[in-house]
């Protein structure tokens, strides 16, 4: 599972809801399954941003609107794939990758 593929975390999450609710809360490998989760989406609010270019600057380059559209939408996918962890991992650890 990749978090900035918007189509595969419906499954992910509904996997790790699924496990969470068959097991116990104390059982090692879902709690590694959880640090995984966790950890790939840290990485990826680690990775994307938004380049503050001036306007000026975005009109004289070729591509580089377009280039901000696709920036904007990783980040928009990645808050969505952020939220949709709600109820499955802690939500002040959410709120903080959503603010980075």
């Amino acid at each position: 599972w990749w978090p900035l593929d918007a189509g595969q975390t419906p499954g992910a999450v509904q996997a790790a809801k699924d496990a969470v609710a068959l097991a116990a809360s104390e059982g090692e490998e879902l709690q590694e399954a959880l640090l995984i989760a966790k950890e790939r989406l840290l990485a990826a609010c680690r990775e994307v941003e938004v380049p503050t270019w001036t306007p000026a600057a975005v009109q004289s380059v070729p591509g580089c609107r377009e280039a901000l559209e696709r920036r904007v939408r990783c980040c928009t996918d990645l808050v969505r794939t952020v939220c949709a962890w709600e109820g499955v991992l802690d939500s002040e650890q959410l709120v903080a990758m959503v603010h980075r």
